[in-house]
């Protein structure tokens, strides 16, 4: 066999993951981190991969010396700006937009009436959104053709070592993960129990479950603002 053949079989069974790792590492374990939660998280996901997309706007915009004021750090702002020079694709920005648009869904998702099951297909066509951006960098940012990679839903659920991080290691990041995975989880479920007479149908087992969510979330959050004080 070839070389070459040998590299086209290997590029072909790459996954998104290793897709995303390649261009760039940092990236690649973000984007992991974030897809590995979307069966139980799926809000989280998306709330990830918008702070990675912002991140990756700056990164693009400063590689292809665009000037980005003060007042163009949103996302809207930067996604508008690297349109109008007309360097990138409209695919690329149509892409960057759907991430911006999932993410605020996340971000404000109790002004949405979506189910879990919603959030999770949203979160899946993101992930797919944001390996399209990253196939048209390929060429912006690295001068080279992107190598064929495969999509694929699997993943190895974060969960489980989160709440491992939760109960041993008392680890501030996982609390909130956990916690904000179980509130959305929680509040989700209730909306699925909203009877017609707008009255929550709410058991002592849904006020345990909120309850052991919100305490994970308080303890983060005291945690966060006595760090800031402490750092003045």
């Amino acid at each position: 066999m070839k070389e070459s053949e040998s590299q086209n079989i290997h590029e072909s069974r790459q996954t998104d993951i290793d897709f995303v790792s390649n261009y760039n590492n940092e990236y690649g374990i973000k984007y992991k981190n974030a897809k590995n939660l979307y069966e139980d998280a799926p809000i989280q996901t998306l709330v990830e991969l918008r702070a990675l997309t912002l991140k990756l706007c700056f990164h693009t915009a400063e590689f292809l010396n665009i000037n980005i004021k003060q007042d163009e750090q949103r996302l809207f702002s930067l996604i508008k700006k690297l349109e109008q020079t007309k360097i990138v694709n409209k695919e690329l920005t149509v892409n960057l937009d759907l991430i911006r648009i999932a993410g605020n869904k996340a971000a404000h998702n109790y002004e949405f009436k979506l189910k879990i099951e919603e959030f999770k297909n949203i979160a899946i066509d993101t992930l797919k959104a944001f390996c399209v951006v990253i196939k048209h960098l390929y060429s912006y940012v690295k001068g080279v053709e992107p190598p064929n990679y495969i999509f694929t839903e699997q993943i190895e659920s974060s969960i489980r070592e989160l709440s491992y991080k939760v109960l041993f290691e008392n680890d501030i990041s996982a609390m909130y993960i956990i916690g904000k995975a179980l509130l959305d989880k929680h509040c989700k479920e209730l909306s699925d129990k909203f009877d017609q007479s707008k009255k929550f149908l709410f058991y002592h087992d849904d006020k345990e479950f909120a309850s052991k969510a919100v305490d994970l979330l308080e303890k983060a959050a005291l945690h966060t603002v006595s760090k800031k004080m402490f750092l003045g």
